[in-house]
């Protein structure tokens, strides 16, 4: 049980990377003819935005995790361990959010009959 116990906080610090990384970024049409290769396009963009961002906000963490660990009870880097942890997690929602409200302009914009792989 205690290794278990030790395991979990590993393996959830990590679930955003690998979030992050099960996503699949195809190349973008050369040139968008129709409304859905304009939509395939600005889903790609968002999806490799979207990883770039949870990548550093998860190194953000690690950062601030460090910070907390080395920090030896000195007031101003706990304070500066938090203010990294919040912009860690901050950039976290605000990557999950506008991932989800791309989909759903594009979605609205398109009338529902978008069906992208990409998105």
């Amino acid at each position: 049980m205690k290794k278990l116990s030790r395991f979990i906080p590993v393996a959830l610090t990590f679930a955003p990377v690998s979030a992050a990384l099960a996503v699949t970024v195809q190349a973008p049409p050369a040139i968008a003819t129709d409304l859905d290769d304009f939509f395939n396009l600005i889903c790609t963009a968002t999806n490799l935005l979207f990883t770039i961002i949870m990548i550093l906000s998860v190194i953000i963490l690690l950062y601030a995790a460090f910070l907390f660990l080395t920090g030896g009870g000195a007031e101003d880097k706990l304070s500066q361990a938090r203010q990294y942890l919040t912009y860690a997690v901050i950039g976290i929602v605000v990557a999950l959010l506008a991932k989800g409200l791309v989909l759903v302009v594009v979605n609205v914009v398109s009338g529902g009959s978008f069906t992208a792989t990409t998105c």
